[in-house]
């Protein structure tokens, strides 16, 4: 007898789980025999998992060799002549042990629908809010179900149906697959079925949301045919003028927020080569004192911003579970197709660029005071500014870890912001996973993450107490998310097939891998963190870079 069968098994080494796929045959007793018998012995499990799995090309990675309990080893198999599924030596917690390992599952090299129906299963026990938070990965997914029919997708428009804003964010993520060729199919049938089980009134402002979206994209594009400025602003002034006023709608970037209007005079295009859109909008809800602002953009793929924002986001949540407060600054973007799309605008806030060209311009990059002192302006009073340093000292070093840890490049400083309270973050995420852009070949980032005299000021300079607390915010933020690495893995992998350029194959998402430094013990990779930390400080091309900007960009 020789029935295929296909295991799926979910190991805990040193808190992280790690699904594996693994097919057998009955009449290969030795491998069935190796098999059963490991589970009885947990150090000769381990051994057997990393000899013998990479042998049938398993995706494999492992934190440590510590010791596995077996009923901590959720294992089941799928007799698939008899399309049964058998469930054996699953522990009572194996389902919280899988919360977002079962996203692995998901990916296109289980194809077994029994297996993927197990993954949904897992997702089931998540709230919405955290099924939102990586909701891209999940439409994502859709693309490698092996039928168009699948429980995943009934569980995803199931779970539009009973939560409004998750409905909204669905839709919008299925609209911006839609124009990758290649799964155009699978997602038609899935916007279809969204179709059919949303209700009225959702389609209803949908629709509008469409609509609106429709003429800012054409609105976009008609601008950029201008070569003249001043005729640019007047052109848009005058297109927009047929937008000033319109039905109340929920903007794709917030559903909470409806809008009505436009406040024209405070309208703009930015200095950037696709021109996006500054645009002001007028809050349905009038007792909102503050106006919404958000950044339009046609010609680039925020997709991979989307994404980049969905890993901060869920950094920033593993670090409030262990009560490390990281100020982060997490916005919202949203992408109307494969080339277009809104972010929300942070208020009180100016980029390092700005604040560079206040105080002098490109020379400014090279003063130890520029930022201290902005930040003293801005906070007038002493509790204002000693919160402000707090501020500043905890989202540095949020953003040096996560900026480092997912390779994001082109970090000139006009892709970098300070809030007026002190809080730090990053903005525009096209180069990612060690994507780090060159000129004439010549490596033009050659720091881990941005970290500059004038940032290391701010925290007292390099011996003061502040600037400790800061290495040790880091160490502890780095190894935070080295302890869940096997969730961030997974999820940038089930990206490879999504048409970003920058995640397209292993490779990219190996980057992420070793950046975690996953051989090391916390200790060491807290030591080696901190040698980056002191490494990035002293790369003069950081600078150099910032001034160049500064002064082309004037």
């Amino acid at each position: 007898m020789s029935e295929d069968y296909i295991a799926i098994l979910v190991v805990s080494l040193d808190e992280c789980f790690y699904p594996f796929s693994l097919k057998m045959r009955e009449d290969e007793d030795e491998r069935q025999a190796m098999f059963t018998s490991t589970l009885e012995d947990p150090e000769l499990f381990v051994s057997y998992l990393k000899t013998f799995l990479p042998r049938f090309g398993c995706f494999f990675c492992t934190v440590g060799t510590t010791k596995v309990d077996p009923l901590e080893v959720p294992l089941f198999y799928q007799e698939q002549s008899q399309s049964l599924v058998k469930v054996s030596a699953i522990g009572p917690m194996a389902k919280v042990y899988l919360r977002y390992g079962s996203t692995k599952l998901l990916g296109p090299q289980f194809g077994d629908p029994a297996v993927r129906n197990y993954a949904v299963s897992v997702l089931e026990n998540l709230s919405n809010e955290e099924i939102c938070s990586f909701l891209v990965q999940l439409v994502q997914a859709l693309q490698y179900e092996p039928r168009i029919e699948s429980a995943l997708l009934q569980f995803l428009v199931n779970k539009a149906s009973v939560d409004q804003s998750l409905g909204y964010y669905l839709y919008w993520h299925i609209k911006a697959g839609l124009e990758v060729a290649f799964f155009a199919v699978k997602l038609q049938f899935a916007m279809n079925e969204f179709r059919k089980t949303c209700k009225s009134h959702v389609m209803t402002a949908l629709s509008k949301q469409e609509k609106l979206v429709l003429s800012l994209a054409n609105i976009a594009r008609g601008i950029r045919q201008v070569k003249q400025k001043a005729e640019r602003q007047k052109q848009l002034i005058s297109l927009l003028s047929e937008l000033e006023s319109f039905e109340s709608v929920a903007l794709p970037v917030d559903p909470r927020c409806e809008v009505n209007g436009l406040e024209l005079t405070k309208c703009k295009y930015m200095d950037s080569k696709k021109l996006p859109l500054w645009l002001v909008f007028k809050n349905t809800d009038r007792s909102v004192e503050e106006h919404t602002y958000i950044i339009f953009k046609t010609g680039d793929d925020l997709r991979q911003d989307i994404l980049t924002l969905e890993m901060f986001s869920l950094m920033n949540k593993t670090w409030l579970r262990h009560n490390l407060d990281m100020k982060m600054t997490i916005y919202s973007c949203v992408a109307t197709g494969d080339s277009s799309g809104m972010l929300q605008v942070v208020w009180n806030s100016e980029t390092l660029s700005n604040i560079c060209k206040a105080s002098g311009g490109g020379v400014a990059v090279f003063k130890e005071d520029t930022l201290i002192n902005w930040l003293m302006h801005e906070t007038q009073t002493g509790e204002n500014y000693k919160g402000a340093l707090d501020n500043f000292t905890r989202s540095c070093a949020g953003y040096c870890v996560a900026t480092c840890l997912l390779g994001i490049g082109d970090r000139h400083n006009d892709n970098i912001m300070l809030k007026r309270n002190g809080q730090f973050f990053h903005i525009d995420f096209g180069h990612i996973l060690g994507h780090f852009k060159s000129k004439f070949g010549i490596k033009r980032e050659r720091a881990r993450f941005v970290l500059t005299p004038d940032m290391a000021f701010v925290m007292g300079g390099t011996h003061d107490p502040r600037f400790r607390s800061f290495e040790i915010l880091c160490a502890q933020a780095f190894n935070q998310v080295r302890a869940e690495a096997t969730k961030y893995l997974n999820l940038m992998s089930l990206m490879i097939s999504s048409g970003l350029s920058e995640v397209s194959s292993p490779a990219d998402v190996r980057y992420m891998h070793d950046i975690m430094l996953l051989n090391l013990p916390d200790e060491h990779a807290a030591k080696e963190f901190t040698k980056w930390i002191h490494d990035s400080l002293h790369t003069k091309s950081t600078q150099f870079n910032h001034a160049i900007h500064t002064w082309v960009h004037k």
